[in-house]
C-alpha cells in the first residue's frame, strides 16, 4: 500500500515532526493532503506509462 506524509494516518503517526510543528491529539483539526489506499494489481504498468506520454507529449506542443 502507499501512504503519502499528507495523508491522515501519517500525520497521526507523527508526520508533524518532519515539518516541526506540535502533535495535534484532536483529529478533526487535521487536515490531510491526500489518501492512503490499496489498489488491486491490474497489470504492467506499460500502458499507463503510453497514455501519460502521449498527453505529455500534446501538451508540449499547446504550449511551444
Amino acid at each position: 500500500s502507499y501512504r503519502g506524509m499528507g495523508s491522515l494516518g501519517a500525520m497521526q503517526q507523527g508526520a508533524a515532526d518532519r515539518y516541526f510543528q506540535d502533535n495535534e491529539g484532536n483529529v478533526d483539526k487535521l487536515v490531510p493532503e491526500g489518501i492512503e489506499g490499496r489498489v488491486a494489481y491490474k497489470g504492467p504498468v506499460t500502458a499507463v506509462i503510453h497514455q501519460l506520454m502521449g498527453g505529455l507529449r500534446a501538451s508540449m506542443g499547446y504550449v511551444g
